[in-house]
């Protein structure tokens, strides 16, 4: 049985917004007790800053892999224009490293049929 920490306080930052939700929080051990209110003020401001950074991280971390999908479209187009605009969409998803399941799901295609779309783009791609 793992022994879980005992809680005595806590201070979040919780950042609600129409497409995301975002929480950051620290918490004090029973033996430490609650936050003192000097404390308090520097931690709120240590979160309000981690929350910044949480989020430039986040959309720094969204756009690379909106680049990163835009290429490997872009190279699928190049280097097999024989696929169907459903077929790269398909082989760029596995490109990804999406499990086979997933993307079979998520195209309306059978297991089968997903696995040998992109069994054929990768073999295709060169």
């Amino acid at each position: 049985m793992v022994d879980l920490p005992e809680i005595s306080g806590r201070v979040s930052l919780i950042r609600r917004m129409p497409s995301y939700g975002l929480s950051v929080n620290v918490y004090s051990g029973t033996k430490a007790g609650f936050f003192h209110e000097d404390i308090q003020i520097r931690v709120r401001g240590f979160l309000g800053l981690l929350m910044a950074v949480t989020e430039r991280y986040v959309a720094f971390t969204l756009e690379e892999l909106v680049r990163r999908g835009r290429n490997i479209q872009t190279r699928l187009t190049s280097n097999c224009p024989d696929l169907t605009p459903r077929e790269r969409d398909v082989v760029a998803k596995a490109f990804k490293g999406r499990p086979t399941a997933e993307n079979a799901r998520d195209s309306g295609l059978g297991y089968d049929n997903e696995h040998y779309v992109s069994k054929e783009g990768r073999r295709t791609k060169g």
